[in-house]
């Protein structure tokens, strides 16, 4: 079975802290994105400082991560092989969508159509067709110790390996980033309330076997397994568990565990400062810094009022920030390593790279840096499957078990006080990939009628009448005049939604009876009419079937709307 996931969307742009110092290896972030100071447009920096290209690209490129990267140019997206003239990628110049060329793979995804996988050439690996019945909505950015995460239109996620093929069968709720051959994965429970859900966590193997399902009493403090261990909360106290489900409690002065790296990790305590800590407990950095990154073993980014600095595990200053507003760590991103160190942003909101040493790396100064990359999702969409969920429904006499002229009462659940002065009540709700719609039952009459209750008292010979209370009765008047179904996609298909109902309605014996662009009404020839009109900007259309009497009296007014809709989307 050929296919993708859903994991880990990273988009780092200037403003915005970077998430870890710690190592990694699992590839590399060749050059990132910036704007020198007085350019326009986007270019290229290296970790030695050095550009490659300047002032390029008009929209935000993403990182170079093992010699290639992405943007947008006009309508699509294009990927590139970088270097001092970027190459296009032969084939991928009219994309939607781009995610992260590594371990040989990248995924990408063509308009209106499917996702795929693809080399470094542009060849196609694998597209990535439904799962079980059911479509691939999106998929990670890149893959991940020979796996990429997808996530189905029925929000369930599993796992592909690097030729598309389903490892990790879609059964899960999240996956998270594999690391040592293992993740953090969660199902949802539903317990007897539709509202009232849980979730269990798990840790997982690569064949999507539970090696250990975390209890009740013990939650993930994050959702990254680093140095094969999983920072967790356990009845109040913060701590470790390994693959095992071995706990391993840290000190009461630990309220939260951030950053783990090899042995040691940081914590911020009850006054929300930051420190570092070993596995054994011991502090290496007592909590006293407003922010605090590990760089490596023993060398620390804090941050203390409002001031930067470099720090040892002697918790000795090596190098302090002057005039410096932020700096952000760079010298790895997510599961990348890179040559990057530091960049600096000052008052003027001017950046610099920088040295672990505190000096700045080229001559360069940048207005912007970015470093982005996003999970891809399908732009795939069957709109026959999307139109047959509700066209199916239609029958000789409505839609689904309602009927034309039904009571109202007969298929409305509810006390009679729920539907006083309303005319309509919903009888279908559904939800599938890039499309959803509603069905309603309308009557010409209120569902329900209230009616006063009055009580007498006699006083002194004399007999008063007072107000008691409202009884509500359903209505025996109120009859089903209408079904709506209001069908809405994400994109304006109208052309393709018209044309589709056209073929779905001729299956069940319609026939028209008018058409422009802005409305269709059609027949059974006996006792139904349709009428379809777009909705809001093209996006679905409205749906409405009656009886022959409803569609004499109502057709005027739904014809001068749809032609108000339809002339409104065409300015």
């Amino acid at each position: 079975m050929k296919l993708a996931h859903i994991s880990c969307m990273l988009t780092v742009c200037a403003g915005m802290l970077l998430s870890s110092c710690g190592s990694s290896d699992g590839g590399s972030i060749d050059y990132i994105a910036v704007k020198t100071e007085g350019s326009d447009n986007w270019g290229f920096v290296g970790p030695d400082g050095q550009m490659l290209i300047d002032d390029e690209f008009e929209n935000t490129p993403s990182a170079v991560i093992n010699g290639y990267f992405s943007v947008t140019e006009g309508d699509y997206v294009v990927v590139y092989k970088a270097g001092k003239k970027p190459e296009m990628v032969k084939g991928l110049d009219d994309l939607a969508a781009a995610g992260v060329m590594n371990e040989g793979r990248m995924p990408i995804c063509r308009k209106k159509s499917r996702i795929e996988l693809v080399d470094g050439s542009g060849n196609t690996i694998a597209t990535l067709g439904p799962v079980n019945g059911k479509e691939i909505r999106n998929v990670s950015a890149m893959f991940t110790e020979g796996l990429m995460t997808f996530n189905t239109d029925d929000n369930l996620t599993g796992a592909i390996d690097r030729d598309g093929n389903v490892v990790i069968e879609p059964k899960y709720y999240t996956i998270n980033t594999f690391n040592d051959g293992i993740a953090l994965a969660s199902i949802k429970e539903e317990n007897d309330s539709l509202s009232d859900v849980s979730i269990k966590y798990m840790i997982i193997d690569k064949k999507g076997e539970t090696i250990y399902t975390l209890p009740d009493n013990i939650t993930p403090a994050n959702y990254t397994i680093q140095s094969g261990v999983l920072a967790v909360n356990k009845d109040e106290k913060c701590g470790f568990i390994n693959k095992k489900g071995e706990f391993r409690a840290m000190p009461s002065k630990v309220k939260q565990i951030s950053e783990i790296h090899g042995s040691i990790f940081t914590y911020i305590n009850s006054e929300n400062k930051y420190g570092v800590m070993n596995m054994d407990k011991e502090d290496v950095v007592r909590a006293k810094y407003e922010s605090l990154y590990i760089v490596d073993d023993d060398l620390f980014l804090a941050m203390r009022d409002n001031k930067w600095s470099l720090i040892n595990s002697k918790d000795e200053r090596l190098h302090k920030f002057e005039d410096i507003k932020h700096v952000f760590c760079i010298n790895t991103l997510g599961q990348f390593s890179s040559k990057f160190q530091f960049i600096t942003c000052d008052e003027n909101d001017i950046y610099t790279l920088v040295d672990k040493n505190g000096n700045q790396i080229g001559h360069e100064e940048f207005s912007s840096f970015a470093i982005t990359w996003n999970y891809v999702t399908s732009e795939y969409f069957d709109m026959t499957l999307a139109v047959k969920s509700f066209t199916d429904k239609i029958t000789d006499t409505g839609f689904d078990k309602i009927s034309i002229g039904e009571p109202m009462s007969e298929f409305i659940s509810g006390e009679p006080r729920q539907y006083t002065g309303t005319y309509s009540a919903e009888i279908y709700d559904h939800s599938g990939y890039r499309y959803s719609y509603t069905a309603s039952a309308y009557s010409s009459v209120p569902i329900s009628l209230s009616e006063a209750r009055y009580r007498t008292e006699n006083y002194f010979g004399y007999t008063y009448k007072y107000f008691d209370h409202y009884e509500y009765l359903f209505n025996p008047e109120a009859h089903v005049s209408k079904i709506t179904i209001e069908f809405s996609t994400e994109q304006p298909d109208y052309n393709d939604l018209r044309a589709e109902l056209d073929n779905q309605f001729a299956d069940k014996g319609f026939k028209y009876i008018e058409k422009t662009d802005a409305y269709a009404t059609y027949t059974d020839g006996k006792d139904l009419r349709i009428v379809v009109i777009p909705r809001h900007n093209l996006y679905g259309a409205s749906i409405y079937i009656m009886s022959p009497a409803e569609f004499a009296s109502e057709k005027g007014s739904l014809i001068n709307s749809a032609e108000s809709r339809y002339r409104s989307s065409a300015d």
